[in-house]
């Protein structure tokens, strides 16, 4: 490792010129005037720009007009206040080119800073990601103002990754920090410190820690959202959602699990860039988020104590402080100049590194009645869009709800629906799992993969954006068969995956049917098994008020398993081995849909020869149990249908009735419209 022997320090002024390099001679500033502020604004300081020895340089007819242009009267868009007082950081612009960042570091686009102190020497040091993939690294070496040494490692040159984005934080409980990079595929590099906490070494170790896939352009934050004492992990990506993956190992030895896919209901427009930070004095931890558009996002934790950290949050502003950089604002608090109050970093796509600096807070009964002037902080330059990732899905609007009862007739829409092919054995099953009002796709194949697509808002050809190939951090085998339903009848959809060996895992939904928060939950299928290549299907067959389980199999049959209360968790018990006498020959997979409207449950068993068999219950009888259910043929008799036959059934066009989509034998899904109302 090696400090370059020359000294940078911030510069104050709005439109800085880096200092010289062989600059080392401290000066002094002129008096600041501080003006009259108000909670929750951004004024512009009046701070003379720091000089050297030498003649200062000159200020440009064009400079001064940027400067004239970025002070304007204006009001906050409106905040909705909690009851109770509150006081609220404040951050007045220090500087647009902290560093100045467009000579540092030549010709580098989309900045994404980090700060920490990783020599602890008790002061700040400084890290940025970029277009290229460089890591540029600055140790802070000041004593009452920031002087910055670049300091130069092996591991910061770029090799294949591109658009980095680093973070920092101890994994491995040594006390020292290690280094995590996003990049523009979407996963997260892990460096690890093999030096010590003063004079940290990083070496690469792992080009996709965990197996995380976000999609594309991962930008991950380390912060102990639980309070449990270890690292959680918080990823944006290019869709503008936030991903969060809990930390279900220790401080020494990190596991991070996937909790959610859109936390704290975060949805961009775009490059979702996560910073934790408090932003008012009710001890919870808020959140800010940088998006492509330039805006900055906040997102406040109004939870009680005690309460999930996936509930609770709302969204207070999405162009907080009415900030905004040219594109792709990248956010991060940290405390500069160590007054023991954090400042905001906030870098951009043209590569420049903002400072706005805290001074204060202010109690809302204390804002006085004067003429503020604001700053708006817009740099006038158009956005420079990223190369986008595909992405995709079915959208429609959703259309008023006929409840008579018809007779479903299904059209082949597509052989290839999506253009997916997930290799062997696909099984689809669909949600809205990150909360934008339509449906995402979960895939199990033969692999054992269990893949999530989501699809981008407004797309309606069925194309998917890949976010990861092991779904909640499944690693429960091959031939993966997923179902959402409602198995514990709190009305919304639980996830139930079956393998190839015959266990059945089970994810509790312990979110809402809008947003749901899957928590793994093995007890109610603990001695239950469905036999090789077991598929799993819900339905309260004896009427109890208590939702049972079919589970077809390899052979061709459905086990039944009624449940049953022992205790505090529900436990299921076999009831029969080969459910209606039933033999489709191989690979029963069941559904359970209303296919026809009438309130009633339909039950549709498909097979590995691709043919699709329909059950619809005896209601002329009391109860709905297995012994009352009576063969309807006609549905599926006209339709050429594929070779694995595991169907699906939902609304997929949003016009009020359930389609069908079918995962077939050779890794691709079939859509069929219904279009018999």
């Amino acid at each position: 490792d090696q400090l370059l022997p020359y000294l940078l320090r911030p510069d104050t002024s709005l439109n800085s010129t880096p200092l010289a390099q062989s600059e080392t001679a401290e000066t002094k500033g002129k008096a600041k005037k501080k003006p009259v502020m108000q909670a929750n604004t951004n004024t512009e300081k009046d701070a003379t720009a720091e000089t050297s020895s030498e003649a200062p340089a000159e200020t440009t007819e064009e400079e001064s007009k940027d400067k004239a242009n970025t002070t304007v009267e204006a009001s906050e868009p409106e905040v909705k206040e909690p009851n109770q007082l509150i006081t609220r950081n404040q951050l007045w612009l220090n500087t647009r080119n902290f560093l100045g960042l467009h000579r540092l570091t030549a010709s580098e686009r989309h900045a994404i800073p980090f700060s920490t102190d990783w020599n602890k020497d008790g002061k700040s040091d400084l890290i940025l990601g970029s277009a290229s993939g460089r890591l540029y690294a600055f140790e802070n070496r000041g004593e009452k103002e920031p002087d910055w040494w670049p300091l130069e490692q092996k591991v910061f040159a770029p090799n294949q990754r591109r658009y980095s984005a680093p973070t920092l934080g101890d994994l491995d409980g040594d006390g020292d920090l290690d280094l995590i990079s996003g990049n523009r595929q979407g996963r997260l590099e892990l460096m690890e410190n093999r030096g010590t906490a003063e004079k940290p070494e990083w070496t690469l170790t792992d080009v996709n820690l965990a197996q995380i896939d976000v999609g594309s352009y991962s930008v991950p934050r380390l912060f102990d959202i639980d309070g449990d004492g270890d690292l959680d992990l918080f990823v944006g990506n290019s869709r503008g959602l936030v991903i969060f993956y809990e930390n279900q190992g220790s401080k020494e030895s990190s596991m991070f699990v996937i909790r959610s896919t859109r936390f704290a209901g975060v949805n961009t427009k775009g490059h979702a860039v996560p910073a934790f930070f408090e932003w008012n004095a009710d001890n919870q931890n808020d959140l800010l988020v940088g998006s492509r558009e330039g805006f900055l996002g906040l997102h406040t934790n109004t939870a009680a104590a005690g309460t999930s950290v996936m509930k609770g949050w709302k969204t207070q502003s999405d162009r907080w402080q009415d900030l905004r950089v040219p594109s792709f604002s990248s956010p991060y608090f940290t405390d500069l100049n160590g007054d023991e109050k954090i400042d905001l970093l906030m870098g951009d796509e043209e590569g420049h590194l903002i400072l706005l600096e805290n001074t204060g807070v202010l109690k809302t009964e204390e804002i006085p009645e004067s003429e503020l002037v604001l700053t708006q902080n817009i740099v006038e330059e158009e956005p420079v869009a990223l190369e986008e990732t595909a992405a995709v899905v079915v959208q429609a609007s959703q259309a008023k709800r006929d409840d008579s009862a018809f007779d479903p007739n299904f059209e082949l829409v597509t052989t290839n629906y999506g253009g997916l092919d997930v290799g062997k054995r696909a099984v689809p099953a669909f949600l809205d799992l990150d909360g934008d009002s339509d449906l995402d796709l979960v895939i199990g194949n033969h692999a054992g993969e269990l893949r999530l697509y989501l699809h981008e808002t407004g797309s309606e050809d069925g194309e998917w954006l890949l976010e990861t190939k092991t779904y909640l951090g499944y690693q429960g085998g091959r031939n993966a068969s997923p179902v959402f339903t409602d198995l514990d009848g709190d009305s919304d959809r639980d996830l139930l995956v079956g393998t190839e060996r015959g266990k059945i895992f089970y994810w509790e939904n312990q979110g809402s049917l809008e947003l749901p928060d899957l928590i793994p939950n093995p007890t109610p299928f603990i001695g239950v098994t469905g036999g090789r290549n077991s598929v799993p299907s819900v339905l309260d067959l004896n009427q109890d008020g208590q939702m049972d389980l079919l589970v077809g199999n390899f052979l061709g049959h459905i086990r039944e398993y009624h449940q049953i209360n022992n205790g505090d968790a529900p436990h299921f018990k076999l009831e029969r081995r080969q459910f209606l006498n039933l033999d489709v020959g191989l690979g029963a997979v069941p559904r359970v849909a209303d296919l026809n409207n009438d309130s009633f449950p339909d039950l549709v068993i498909g097979s590995d020869h691709g043919r699709l068999v329909n059950f619809q219950p005896n209601t002329e009888e009391k109860a709905v149990n297995a012994m009352q259910w009576k063969l309807k043929g006609g549905y599926f008799d006209k339709l050429k249908l594929p070779v694995g036959g595991a169907p699906v059934f939902e609304d997929m066009d949003f016009d009020g009735d359930l389609d069908m989509v079918i995962g077939t034998e050779n890794g691709t899904l079939e859509y069929y419209r219904n279009i018999g109302r």
